[in-house]
């Protein structure tokens, strides 16, 4: 299956998508769409420190960061879905995992570009106080991200799939890192 052909499947049927983890998974087009994910991402961070500092230099150094993130995010979800999928009886191999949560990020390479989008019109047009609004919009389209792609519906079929789970393991392993990365985004809010 091309990548794009599988973009589109990964929004439109996942289950579909995923039902060939098992035996051949696309690890190269994983890399693919989490390295989509993480330009799309760290462009906005990038904007927001030119605009609040005025200096390219900490724009480039949170784009940077940013990116940087997003890879450190793939490799930690991999190894915490495949370990406690490998203790419940998963027969997936670690490429499977890779794979899968990988191509579980393209909800997430949409909301990022939704959120640019957001970011840009909000520089754009609001001063001061108005920019709460875009930062409440962005939170909003990272929830949705994490509840469709990293770690929500898209990494169940999966691990569904790629690890060979029965679907009650694949959703209990998918909600504990769900409930781990909504506690992390909830503790970081600035609030």
């Amino acid at each position: 299956m091309r990548l794009i052909d599988r973009f589109g499947l990964l929004l439109t049927d996942p289950d579909y998508a995923m039902s060939d983890q098992y035996e051949s998974p696309a690890l190269l087009d994983a890399f693919w769409i989490v390295s989509l994910y993480a330009i799309f991402t760290s462009l906005r961070p990038l904007l927001d420190g030119v605009m609040a500092t005025g200096s390219f230099g900490i724009g480039f150094l949170s784009f940077i960061l940013s990116f940087l993130l997003v890879y450190v995010t793939w490799v930690f979800l991999t190894l915490f879905m495949h370990i406690v999928a490998d203790f419940w009886g998963g027969l997936g191999e670690l490429p499977n995992a890779a794979s899968v949560v990988g191509m579980a990020a393209v909800p997430m390479v949409v909301t990022s570009v939704v959120s640019l989008i957001v970011s840009v019109g909000g520089h754009a047009f609001l001063e001061g106080d108005d920019m709460s609004v875009i930062s409440t919009v962005n939170a909003g389209l990272n929830w949705l991200g994490m509840a469709w792609g990293w770690p929500g519906v898209l990494c169940y079929f999966g691990l569904k799939h790629g690890e060979a789970l029965p679907r009650f393991k694949a959703a209990t392993i998918t909600a504990m890192a769900f409930c781990g990365m909504a506690l992390y985004e909830i503790i970081s809010l600035d609030i």
